[in-house]
């Protein structure tokens, strides 16, 4: 009967729009949840078969429930770079549980407010989704896209051990227009196996045109050059170029220069018989010391030497060679008195005037002569002598014979035999404010005569040889490594390495020297040496060191050792690399995230916790890299909102209200209906 169809239709209008009602409830109460996606209902028709076609059976209606998955919602920032939003297609992959389990399948989300457990792991802020990631190797290779492969993001314990520096590379501009001795720096940070900072200094002195010396210097006192790897020997600290002769002891004062080398500024002069004067010009300073030649005359009581000269066409000029003859002197009372010495085969005669009382008393000469030959001692002490008498003519020759015994005369200079500078010398030269440094001879080193001018000419030579090229300061000295040359065009053309075996250049042009960290030969072990690598550019090209007018600019340095980091904070890219970023600035990627896309996404089936389940209707899952395959990206510091919004809900609120309101009248029309019919009865 129809009414009696018609209240059915009602009834199932109530049903229907109560639904409704219960989705924009469930809707409203999650306009705030992360990820929820809105449900709406979607009415369809029931119809009953109707016998003919005069006749109309009522059938009613119901609701659907429908679940638009796939829509976007906005994307809202959040301080926690763990919060991860998607920017279109595609779900995070979860696990109810942090380990793989026969039980524990995959479930897919857009909820991505991630957190840390007490593990480590990172799951949902809920506590009860762990997200999915393929984790790299140590390798750095990550594994095949398949579920098999995923795994729980895990961040505990993460750190990366120290490394050694084991490579450096420089790039930058030495100026064209620079004077010669001109210096520049540049330090670069050193690490050593475990992972303990220092800094090594590289200094650039200009030494010709197109050509500039390259040494270099530790912060560290006991960090040295080392000859190779494995065996014991290695370079002293003192690091001067030419370590045999010289090396650096010592520094006082504020000061920092190159060594000039230039004709005058390295001098090795004779101020008097008696004292040698060095001279070291360091940048803008010159640094000064003299050496005392004590046994310039043997019996210093007695006499000292004044010069040795010979007279030729007005000039007079220190010309006198060969040795004392021993015990050749001759005392000759007389009027003149004389004196003879024989020097070299040749006699050579004073003449002492005779005289009441002494003929000779200090600070009287004596000057023996042949031909224009001149050779003058100064009388020293307070010995006195009475030519006239006996024994005062025999305690001059005794005198004499003891001073002038194994002296030779040179070029006009006394050379005594006695080594002035021998191994363990050392020299401390200083100067006019005051700052100082040191050099000494090392065991092994050579020895100078300095009575002698040809040892006078080697020690200058020494020294020029030890110092050019250097760096030095009150911070040490700057062991040259290599000479540097460019081209005219001022392009990196020739790297030749000094110092053998501490420094060399590979096959590759780049500089190779070996480090030796606590500077004991005895410990020859990997532990506190390793070889450094410096990479100054290719030849021809401007890819490193460079020559060009203008200033001195430093365009790159690197190096590849690095301290002991421990986690610092996560970052996660757009295609969904996981970054842990440590506090010694190394980065290092361990999970690649995936997103899980499906033909049919809003056929997915909702589960607690903003989760869903595959079924039949979505189709099965396929895995993709975030932006690759039409699969969204990810953004990290930022959460997906609710799809909701709350006008929309109100005002689906009034229909359904009213909707419900007017089925049930459907129903209070029917039953007045059939209490009318009930009337007729009566």
């Amino acid at each position: 009967m129809s009414i009696f169809g018609a209240m059915n239709a009602g009834v199932s209008g109530l049903s229907a729009q109560a639904q409704a009602m219960g989705m924009i409830a469930d809707n409203i109460a999650n306009v705030n949840t992360i990820g929820y996606k809105g449900v709406a209902a979607r009415f369809s028709s029931l119809v009953t078969v109707e016998p003919t076609r005069t006749f109309h059976t009522p059938g009613g209606v119901r609701s659907n429930r429908f679940q638009e998955i796939e829509k976007q919602g906005l994307l809202q920032s959040s301080p926690s770079k763990t919060d991860l939003g998607v920017a279109g297609d595609g779900m995070f992959v979860v696990r109810e549980t942090a380990t793989s389990t026969a039980t524990s399948e995959f479930l897919f989300t857009r909820d991505g407010s991630f957190i840390t457990d007490a593990d480590g792991n990172l799951m949902t802020s809920t506590g009860s989704l762990f997200l999915q990631g393929l984790r790299f190797d140590t390798n750095g290779n990550v594994p095949t896209l398949a579920f098999a492969n995923l795994e729980t993001v895990n961040i505990q314990g993460l750190s990366v051990t120290a490394e050694p520096t084991t490579m450096m590379e420089i790039a930058a501009n030495l100026p064209a227009d620079d004077a010669i001795g001109s210096v520049h720096q540049i330090t670069l940070p050193l690490y050593d196996s475990q992972g303990t900072l220092q800094s090594m200094d590289y200094f650039f002195v200009k030494t010709a045109n197109n050509t500039w010396a390259m040494s270099g210097r530790f912060s560290d006192a006991n960090t040295n050059f080392a000859d190779s790897d494995t065996t014991t020997a290695n370079l002293d600290n003192t690091r001067l170029t030419d370590i045999t002769n010289f090396t650096f002891s010592a520094a006082t004062g504020n000061f920092f220069g190159s060594v000039r080398t230039g004709a005058s500024d390295i001098t090795v002069t004779k101020t008097d018989s008696s004292t040698v004067n060095i001279s070291v010009a360091i940048g803008a300073d010159t640094f000064e010391t003299t050496v005392a030649i004590p046994n310039a005359l043997t019996a210093v009581t007695n006499f000292t030497y004044a010069s040795a000269t010979t007279t030729t066409a007005g000039a007079t000029v220190p010309n006198i060679n060969g040795a004392f003859g021993a015990a050749s002197t001759v005392v000759t009372a007389g009027a003149p008195h004389t004196v003879a010495i024989t020097i070299g085969g040749t006699v050579y005669t004073a003449s002492v005037p005779m005289v009441a009382g002494d003929e000779l008393t200090p600070p009287g000469t004596l000057a023996f002569v042949n031909g224009n030959d001149t050779i003058t001692l100064n009388l020293a002490g307070a010995t006195t002598y009475d030519l006239d008498v006996a024994g005062d003519r025999t305690a001059l020759k005794t005198n004499l014979d003891a001073a002038l015994a194994g002296l030779t005369f040179s070029s006009g200079s006394i050379v005594d035999g006695v080594n002035d500078l021998a191994p363990a010398s050392t020299l401390t030269l200083t100067s006019s404010g005051g700052q100082t440094f040191a050099l000494t001879i090392p065991a092994g080193g050579a020895s100078y005569d300095l009575s002698n001018d040809t040892n006078m000419a080697s020690l200058d030579t020494n020294l020029t040889a030890a110092l050019s090229g250097v760096v030095l300061s009150n911070n040490g000295v700057g062991f040259r490594m290599a000479d540097v040359s460019f081209s005219s065009a001022g392009r990196l053309q020739g790297i030749t390495a000094l110092n053998a075996p501490y420094v060399s250049v590979n096959a590759n042009n780049e500089v190779e020297f070996f480090i030796d960290y606590d500077n004991n030969a005895a410990t020859d072990t990997t532990q506190d040496r390793n070889q450094i690598t410096l990479d100054l550019g290719t030849f021809g090209e401007l890819d490193g060191l460079k020559q060009f007018a203008g200033d001195f600019t430093v365009g790159k340095t690197d190096q590849n050792g690095k301290r002991f980091g421990n986690f610092s904070t996560l970052e996660i890219s757009e295609d969904g690399l996981v970054t842990a970023v440590f506090d010694n600035g190394e980065r290092t990627d361990i999970y690649q995230l995936v997103l899980a896309d499906f033909a049919n996404t809003n056929g997915l089936e909702p589960r607690s916790n903003n989760a869903f389940q595959e079924t039949d209707f979505s189709g099965p899952a396929q895995i993709l890299l975030p932006t690759t395959a039409g699969a969204g990206g990810i953004a990290s510091g930022a959460l997906e909102s609710s799809t909701v919004d709350i006008a929309e809900e109100f005002t689906r609120m009034i229909v359904t209200q009213r909707a419900y309101s007017a089925s049930a009248k459907i129903i209070t029309t029917a039953d007045e209906m059939l209490e009318e019919l009930l009337r007729i009865r009566r």
